[in-house]
């Protein structure tokens, strides 16, 4: 007698029955391989009515068991003749369905071919079970674990990621596989290196796995076109030659294959993140109430043997994050720089933030961190990234101070070798135009001011004691220093002035004094645009009458006889006359 059963489902014999026993809409055969020790299993039919059934592997006989909830008073149907019933169980794999679905046939007249696999287990699947993650299979086999165990997790954690414009060889070592066929076996292993959603002809590798043979390793030489993402794997095993690469099968990475096995991998990627913060004390560590600066147009990168592997925009809120990194990705740096630049591109072309030339407009680099531990000054982070996320990779600007550019009042000029005091506010206060204040933001302070060059029409500058000359005269009885070529660094008090007293001595006649200076902050850095005090100098006309005082009243008023008579000073060649002089103290 035979029976015709249309599908049929297979579960393990088990005292109570499966709850998926409910899943009678899967419309293709699950199945679980079978050991020594597993007498029957249980299985499903869809004929109508329908029945729970029992398959004994040994006697190929189907029962319907008086104890199971059977709607059919049948209760043998009789032994199954295996070579009229097309008894079917497949092996799929499980990456997204771009990838195609790989089935590879299970079952034989022995019901379940365990010769020839990947790892220790090899399971039917009801359907091409896609998953984005790749371990749709795995994650949804019951009651049996995942099969997908030729790649352990300790095998994952030492290979490398992926990264835009990789070059060289990649490969999988030890791969544990069995073949006790009467037949050699081909491994074959595909790479979505440029991550596209197919596995290419150029992505593939293949390994002869003898009689016999436990382990395998496959070795890529890596084509163009790499991208950053995911490693995609898929494994497959048999002793099929459509997977030999020799007869280019383009779809021999999706099509079926008469017996082993398939396993679908993803090395998953890892995330670098970190921020852009205005550095206030300039200690390069962000932390103590310091934010993030979110204003600048700004892109992160990750350089890899001397070019941009990955990039990022700096956000709104100052944060960068990339999320395709590579695991095992050794010596690595990221660069925060000023211009967009494509993937591929030489480091050499990122506009780096902490070149002055670069810098955005008004601020100053301050260096960089790793958390808590500073890195340095040069604008870039190195990062080792091995099975785990990194954060916390900083760069520090601060807002660059003010100089205040002051214009004093008119003064005389003392002449001579006479100098004159500059008010110490004058280096403080801006009353010209709309320029700022000598000040520095968002806390930090001005520390000092540096005088940038020798004043304008100046003979000498006097600070805290010490007389400056550029090339002129200096004044008797005194010791002077020639003009630094730097200019003259003066202490600070943030708000008020300089705290030491700065003097200058006008050259002669109706001159401005002109005293460049720029600002420093607590963090050194400097006003890029100097501020200046200015001192009008004038001279002072004094005009009189030298006359004859006949009536000794001290003025030319009155007419006594003959008048007052203006004595003359010159004689007759117009020379001064000898004895007259006029004299101002």
């Amino acid at each position: 007698m035979q029976t015709h059963l249309r599908q049929l489902h297979l579960y393990y014999n088990e005292a109570a029955f499966s709850p998926e026993f409910s899943a009678t809409t899967d419309p293709l055969i699950k199945g679980v391989n079978l050991t020594p020790d597993e007498q029957a299993l249980y299985a499903i039919s869809y004929t109508n009515p329908a029945r729970t059934l029992l398959l004994d592997k040994t006697t190929l006989v189907v029962t319907e068991p008086a104890q199971n909830p059977a709607t059919s008073t049948e209760v043998v149907f009789g032994r199954l003749d295996p070579h009229s019933y097309a008894f079917t169980l497949h092996d799929y794999g499980d990456a997204p369905s771009s990838y195609g679905g790989a089935p590879h046939h299970l079952v034989n007249q022995d019901y379940v071919q365990d010769r020839i696999r990947i790892g220790a287990t090899v399971d039917g699947d009801t359907v091409f079970m896609a998953s984005s993650n790749f371990n749709g299979d795995g994650a949804s086999q019951t009651p049996r674990t995942s099969d997908e165990d030729g790649m352990s997790a300790a095998m994952k954690n030492a290979l490398p990621g992926l990264w835009n414009g990789q070059t060289g060889s990649y490969s999988i070592a030890n791969i544990p596989v069995r073949n006790t066929t009467a037949n050699a076996a081909t491994l074959r292993g595909w790479i979505d290196f440029n991550h596209n959603g197919t596995f290419d002809t150029n992505e593939s590798a293949e390994a002869n796995v003898a009689i016999n043979a436990t382990t395998a390793t496959l070795t890529w030489t890596i084509p163009a076109g790499v991208t950053s993402g995911p490693v995609n794997i898929r494994l497959r095993l048999s002793t099929d030659q459509s997977l030999l690469t020799s007869l280019a099968i383009p779809q021999a990475a999706s099509i079926p294959m008469f017996d082993g096995e398939a396993e679908d991998h993803q090395i998953p990627t890892l995330p670098v993140s970190g921020n852009i913060f205005n550095d206030v004390n300039a200690n390069t560590i962000l932390g103590g109430g310091e934010v993030n600066i979110g204003t600048l147009t700004l892109y992160a990168y990750i350089v890899k043997d001397g070019v941009i592997v990955d990039s990022a925009h700096v956000r709104a809120d100052g944060t960068y994050s990339f999320t395709n990194v590579a695991q095992n990705m050794a010596t690595a740096t990221v660069v925060i720089g000023t211009n967009s630049l494509a993937l591929g591109t030489a480091s050499t072309s990122v506009n780096n933030v902490q070149n002055p030339a670069n810098t955005p407009a008004g601020w100053v680099y301050t260096g960089e961190s790793s958390g808590a531990t500073t890195g340095g000054t040069d604008g870039s982070l190195t990062i080792n990234v091995a099975l785990a996320g990194i954060t916390q990779q900083n760069f520090g600007l601060q807002r660059i101070p003010e100089s205040a550019v002051n214009l004093q009042p008119t003064t005389g000029n003392p002449g001579g070798f006479n100098s004159a005091t500059v008010p110490a506010g004058a280096f403080q206060t801006s009353n010209v135009g709309a320029n700022p204040n000598t000040q520095d933001y968002d806390g930090g302070t001005v520390n000092n001011i540096r005088i940038t060059a020798f004043p304008s029409n100046a003979n000498s500058i006097t600070i805290n004691g010490v007389v400056y000359t550029n090339g002129g005269a200096c004044p008797p009885a005194i010791t002077c220093t020639a003009w630094p070529v730097g200019g003259v660094t003066v202490p600070y008090t943030n708000g008020t002035g300089p705290t030491q007293a700065i003097s200058v001595d006008p050259i002669e006649g109706n001159v401005d004094v002109v005293i460049p200076f720029v600002s420093i902050d607590n963090t050194g850095a400097e006003d890029p645009t100097p501020g200046s005090v200015t001192i009008p100098f004038r001279t002072i006309s004094l005009s009189g009458t030298v006359f004859n005082d006949l009536n000794g009243n001290a003025g030319t008023a009155g007419t006594p006889e003959g008048g007052e008579a203006v004595i003359n000073g010159t004689n007759a060649g117009g020379g001064l006359t000898t004895g007259l002089y006029c004299m101002l103290t």
